[in-house]
């Protein structure tokens, strides 16, 4: 009984996520989630530009695509992010944070980018849910963090 009461205890641990505040929990692919092959990746030597859109139509949209700047400006501090719908010309990457789930206490989306010449790749999906509350856009950043860091951005 000891064992079995013991084993259940570090399932528990393991799933219940120690850094997330209360009321609320990202939820994230799981780890097999494949890259995309390194040949269709844009080196980061040759990006001179991140050209940035969001989808909107919901409230604090805008919050959230600032909220997406922030995050990838931390993961490229040397790079200039400009929000713009613009297609991507010469060295710029183009990425598009696209919305498929918005409900008062979720947030579900992803990330996709391409250049002028690569292929649109996309990243996992990931969520944001309040479980006691409404979304507010003070808890977007543990999602665009979580974006930025769950997908294989050309960045590194």
């Amino acid at each position: 009984m000891f064992v079995r009461t013991l084993g259940l205890l570090a399932l528990l641990i393991t799933l219940i996520p120690v850094s997330a505040p209360k009321g609320y929990a990202m939820s994230a692919p799981p780890k097999h989630t494949r890259p995309a092959p390194e040949a269709t990746r844009t080196p980061h030597a040759e990006i001179s530009q991140i050209l940035l859109s969001c989808s909107d139509g919901f409230a604090h949209a805008d919050a959230l695509c600032a909220s997406l700047q922030k995050a990838l400006q931390q993961r490229a501090p040397k790079q200039s992010i400009v929000i713009s719908n613009n297609k991507p010309t010469g060295q710029q990457l183009a990425i598009r944070l696209q919305i498929s789930k918005v409900t008062k206490n979720v947030l579900t989306g992803q990330l996709q980018w391409h250049t002028e010449t690569s292929a649109t790749q996309q990243g996992p999906e990931t969520s944001l849910n309040v479980v006691d509350n409404t979304l507010k856009p003070h808890m977007f950043d543990q999602l665009t963090a979580a974006l930025v860091k769950t997908s294989p951005l050309p960045l590194d």
